[in-house]
């Protein structure tokens, strides 16, 4: 009979990463200790930019700051940035939109004023 496939939160999958990386778990032991398979283990890793030659200096911005893999690092920092960037730019295309039409039309305080050829 098949194992029933489990599926892991974001959450979990970080909170499983940082234990394994604590106490230098190998992929076998993380396997018996949380129930993830050594593939699925190794995938979530490189995922995260926590690679072999990285293993046990801590988190991704631990190890950018040591000469690690700088991989997951980056991928924070350009997931920090997008997020930034996606609420703020409704209103910087709203105000541009908004000058662009305002000087196209040549509104004036009082109202729009039509030139007379």
């Amino acid at each position: 009979m098949a194992k029933k496939r489990m599926r892991f939160t974001p959450k979990q999958r970080a909170d499983i990463l940082s234990a394994a990386n604590k106490d230098s778990l190998t992929a076998k032991q993380v396997k018996s200790k949380f129930g993830v398979s050594m593939v699925t283990y190794y995938l979530w890793r490189r995922k995260a930019g926590l690679t072999a030659a990285g293993r046990g200096t801590g988190s991704a911005l631990q190890m950018g700051a040591v000469g690690g893999s700088t991989k997951g690092l980056e991928k924070m920092i350009r997931g920090a940035v997008r997020e930034r960037l996606q609420s703020q730019l409704p209103a910087i295309v709203r105000d541009e939109v908004q000058s662009y039409l305002d000087s196209l039309l040549a509104k004036a305080p009082g109202g729009r004023t039509r030139r007379r050829a």
